[in-house]
């Protein structure tokens, strides 16, 4: 026995269509917003992972223009928390400049940092680009202007830190 579909009618389709229309691109950003939501947990894991090793091992290192450092078990933890309390948005492209921060946390995994010019509607004009690779090669790239290269190189230079 065969199921008889019975026509829609076209006046709910009218109805149905265009609502349908509004909610996808609502469905789209919350996924979106879900998607970076847990590219920035990734990160916040490896970054965490990398300081846990840097700490035990007492690799931290930062190379600057004002010199190279071995970065304090404080100031690798410091520097920890000011990436993580920030609002980071997701980038995809680092900037064509070599970065005046490295810090190379002696797993493989690097924390390269720029000063970068914020988009319009930002609360300073300048902030902070970064991009982190993890030992096995994985990479992400954000930026904030809720942190400044001045606060960065605080906790990375050679006087606050032991000598390489």
């Amino acid at each position: 026995m065969a199921v008889k579909w019975k026509k829609i009618d076209k006046s709910i389709l009218r109805l149905l269509l265009p609502g349908a229309a509004l909610l996808l691109p609502i469905l789209i950003l919350i996924v979106s917003g879900l998607y970076h939501q847990h590219n920035y947990r990734t990160f916040l894991y490896a970054l965490s992972d990398a300081t846990v090793y840097c700490s035990q091992n007492n690799s931290l290192q930062a190379r600057q223009e004002e010199g190279n450092a071995r970065v304090t078990e404080e100031n690798a933890y410091a520097l920890y928390f000011l990436f993580t309390k920030k609002q980071a948005k997701p980038r995809s492209a680092a900037p064509d400049a070599a970065p005046e921060l490295v810090l190379d946390y002696g797993s493989g995994a690097l924390l390269e940092c720029w000063t970068h010019k914020m988009e319009e509607g930002a609360r300073r004009t300048y902030g902070i680009f970064w991009r982190f690779t993890d030992p096995e090669g994985n990479t992400w790239l954000f930026d904030t202007d809720d942190l400044s290269m001045s606060i960065l190189k605080r906790r990375t230079k050679p006087e606050y830190n032991e000598p390489w």
